[in-house]
C-alpha cells in the first residue's frame, strides 16, 4: 500500500510557495512504502525493541485506526497509531481458534 507522507523540503522557494496559495509552515506531499499487518484482538505481537520491564510480547486489545496493547509480562496499556505499530512490529502470533 502506497501511502503520503508530509514533508516541507522542496525544490520551489519558499516565496513560490506562498504565491501558489501554501502559507508557511504548510506541507507538500512526499511519497514513502508502508505495509498493512493483519491482526485481530487477542493475537500476540512481537514488536522490536523491548518494554521497560523487559518484554517485547504485547496482546492486542484494540484494532482500528490505532491499535491498543497491553504488555505481556508487567499489563501496561498503550495505544499506538496503526503506521507506528506496522513499523515496530517484528512477527504477530495469532490465537488458537
Amino acid at each position: 500500500m502506497l501511502t503520503l507522507r508530509l514533508s516541507y523540503r522542496s525544490s520551489m522557494s519558499k516565496s513560490n510557495l506562498r504565491g501558489q496559495g501554501f502559507k508557511k509552515g504548510m506541507w507538500k506531499h512526499k511519497r514513502t512504502l508502508s505495509y498493512n499487518v493483519c491482526m485481530q484482538t487477542g493475537d500476540i505481537a512481537v514488536m522490536r525493541k523491548p518494554h521497560a520491564c523487559g518484554s517485547t510480547e504485547w496482546e492486542i486489545v484494540r484494532v482500528g485506526a490505532d491499535v491498543g496493547l497491553k504488555c505481556l509480562k508487567c499489563g501496561h496499556k498503550v495505544m499506538l497509531e496503526r503506521a507506528y505499530f506496522n513499523k515496530r512490529v517484528k512477527e504477530i502470533i495469532t490465537k488458537e481458534q
